[in-house]
């Protein structure tokens, strides 16, 4: 018996989509009946923002442009990733000028 089973009861198989409010079967249908409880178990009550996965892959993007810039060069890494050599150019030369940026808050 799982943990999960421990804390809800073993009838927590037993629970279909269509038993969830509407806002659990929306996450349902994303990650599953077991998902949407567990999440719904540890985030209950709360609003939490969920960020865009664009900003991530963009940024593992950037730092994979920047290692092989060393390798391959403007011009292979603009091939490589689908990127303008003047975007690369932007990316590699001015680096560190977001890491110096102040919060706002």
């Amino acid at each position: 018996m799982s943990q999960y089973e421990l804390q809800l009861g073993p009838w927590i198989a037993d629970l279909q989509e269509a038993d969830l409010p509407p806002q659990l079967r929306e996450l349902a249908s994303v990650v599953g009946v077991e998902g949407a409880v567990k999440i719904a178990q540890h985030y209950g009550g709360q609003q939490f923002y969920v960020a865009k996965l664009d900003a991530v892959l963009r940024q593992l993007r950037d730092q994979m442009v920047r290692r092989d810039k060393a390798l391959i060069g403007y011009k292979g890494c603009a091939h490589k990733y689908g990127l303008s050599e003047v975007w690369v150019r932007q990316l590699c030369d001015h680096q560190g000028d977001d890491d110096q940026q102040q919060d706002l808050f």
